[in-house]
């Protein structure tokens, strides 16, 4: 289990944080307008994320999406057709929000401590973190999802 300090807290600055897009051309997750960011951090392998994948795609599905710029990022070893083919599979080319993807090196997501599949963190204007979540949402963090992004996403059951 991660320690407390080696996990992502809120307050830490997010700018600067360098990957490449699905066209394989550096991109960072600073963005034009001063809006506030989601960040889905994946895995195709992860089993976590699969579960994640049903709170993920109902909350793109229900939340107001005009507050919010969307990024779903992976480690840079995974593969461009598994990462599209993962994302067809799971419903997020349907969700109707605009979600940039991303590929990250190790060095990169070490140094901003994403180290655990599945996070969501919520950035604020400034590229700060204002909300981080790590791991599949239990009742409790759901409640608090809910809460924060003024939706009713319902709680799931996995086998």
């Amino acid at each position: 289990m991660l320690s407390a300090e080696s996990k992502v807290q809120v307050g830490e600055d997010f700018s600067g944080f360098k990957a490449v897009d699905i066209d394989n051309k550096p991109a960072t997750l600073d963005s034009t307008s001063k809006t506030k960011k989601v960040i889905f951090l994946f895995s195709t392998t992860c089993p976590f994320c699969k579960k994640q994948n049903s709170y993920w795609t109902e909350l793109l599905n229900t939340f107001d999406a005009s507050k919010y710029e969307v990024f779903a990022v992976f480690n840079r070893t995974e593969e461009l057709e598994t990462v599209d083919e993962y994302f067809d599979t799971f419903g997020y080319k349907n969700s109707g929000t605009s979600i940039r993807i991303l590929f990250s090196e190790d060095e990169t997501l070490e140094k901003y401590k994403l180290k655990s599949t599945p996070t969501t963190l919520v950035l604020d204007e400034n590229d700060r973190v204002e909300r981080a979540w790590i791991g599949l949402w239990s009742a409790g963090v759901l409640s608090e999802a809910n809460s924060f992004f003024n939706t009713s996403i319902s709680k799931k059951e996995f086998n």
